[in-house]
């Protein structure tokens, strides 16, 4: 609905969507009706031309959670949101690699949060059986995910290892034909996924932008992570606590085979990767992101004063 649509109850509507229930805070469905705030936070890059135009505020904040542009190709989309990166907006980004290609790239000022899991949800359980089984995370909708390439990996891994079990989930897989054995789990709730990465000996996971938060997940679930190298990855994954391979789905293949045939490897991978993730909460990342946006508002503020 549009500003002025009292048909909708927008408290009820993100209390049932997204399951927040708002409290105190307030709701505006426009912009149009936002009164001074000391901060805006954009969180998408269309999001960032409206707040530049609203300037009933002291500062600006970009929560930037992917570099946008590469979802696109080279038309008006990529270049509409690379342009966003330049309009001053002080950077919250989810890790170090967007982190530093804004600074670098765009000049912007960036503070990234790491990732983290939820304990109560996430946790390592051990393989019950001895087959051969390779959770891949299947978004044909979503490019940066790599599907094709995925799946022509685990078509030669299939040939390699013949008992070869494939368990896909992320989105309903209809119409499809794969020449090995395979479950299609389609969409899980979260609290289900862990318990499927633990029957798994690896986790495929593509990022060809920004890495997401299943591979903390999987490390935490006691699976290993098998991803892509490139500093979009590495600045979490590495060759001690996951499996980086080439973009090379017969590479992939010859590697994911490597594991499969030295299981005490993969055990070494899973045990540093459960190691590695314990350092990480989700509160200490947020009080790191709340003290930034403080001290930025403060900055302002002592700015506004003095002019």
């Amino acid at each position: 609905g549009g500003s002025g649509d009292s048909s909708v109850d927008w408290r009820v509507a993100v209390r049932e969507f997204y399951g927040v229930d708002l409290g105190n805070n307030e709701i505006y469905p426009s912009v149009a009706d936002l009164t001074y705030t000391d901060a805006i936070v954009a969180t998408s890059w269309y999001t960032v031309y409206v707040a530049r135009n609203f300037n009933n505020c002291v500062s600006k904040f970009y929560f930037v959670q992917d570099f946008a542009p590469y979802f696109f190709a080279r038309g008006s989309e990529y270049f509409l949101a690379e342009n966003t990166y330049r309009f001053g907006f002080r950077g919250i980004t989810a890790g170090n690699w967007l982190a530093e290609k804004l600074h670098d790239e765009y000049g912007m000022e960036t503070l990234p949060f790491f990732f983290s899991y939820d304990r109560k949800i996430h946790q390592a359980k051990k393989k019950e059986d001895t087959v051969n089984r390779i959770f891949c995370y299947a978004r044909p909708n979503t490019e940066r995910r790599a599907f094709e390439m995925a799946v022509l990996a685990l078509e030669a891994l299939a040939r390699r290892i013949p008992d070869l079990e494939v368990v896909f989930a992320g989105q309903e897989l209809h119409g499809y034909q794969f020449a090995f054995s395979y479950k299609d789990m389609g969409i899980l709730k979260i609290e289900e996924l862990s318990g499927v990465y633990s029957q798994c000996d690896m986790c495929l996971v593509l990022s060809m932008t920004n890495l997401s938060l299943l591979p903390m997940e999987i490390m935490a679930s006691g699976s290993v992570v098998v991803s892509n190298r490139g500093d979009n990855n590495s600045w979490m994954l590495n060759d001690e606590n996951a499996i980086l391979v080439e973009t090379d789905p017969l590479r992939m293949a010859e590697t994911m085979a490597y594991y499969l045939e030295h299981k005490e490897e993969l055990e070494r991978r899973r045990k540093i990767g459960l190691e590695y993730v314990k350092q990480f909460t989700w509160e200490e990342e947020i009080k790191k992101v709340y003290g930034f946006v403080v001290k930025s508002i403060e900055t302002d503020m002592e700015k506004i004063s003095k002019h």
